[in-house]
């Protein structure tokens, strides 16, 4: 019938962030405080996703649902992320 897809990097895990993490992540690029790619590294993810959410909340507004995948918030994903944001730890 039709060929059998096989998935390039079956054991990989796609990571899930809860919508509030994305506002929050968006808040702060959109602060300044920090150029997109240290912030993103702190946040532990890539600097153009931070841009693709920030363009979805203009284009739609926060009160609707990013379209990314949905990892759990700051807080269960370790407060080392966010505590103390721009303070030396």
């Amino acid at each position: 019938m039709g060929k059998a897809i096989e998935k390039v990097n079956p054991g990989r895990k796609r990571n899930r962030f809860t919508k509030e993490f994305k506002l929050e992540a968006v808040r702060l690029l959109e602060l300044g405080e920090k150029p997109a790619t240290q912030l993103a590294a702190e946040l532990g993810i890539r600097h153009n996703q931070l841009h693709k959410w920030q363009e979805q909340m203009r284009s739609k507004g926060p009160q609707l649902e990013l379209q990314q995948p949905v990892v759990p918030s700051f807080a269960l994903i370790g407060e080392t992320k966010l505590a103390g944001y721009g303070h030396r730890t």
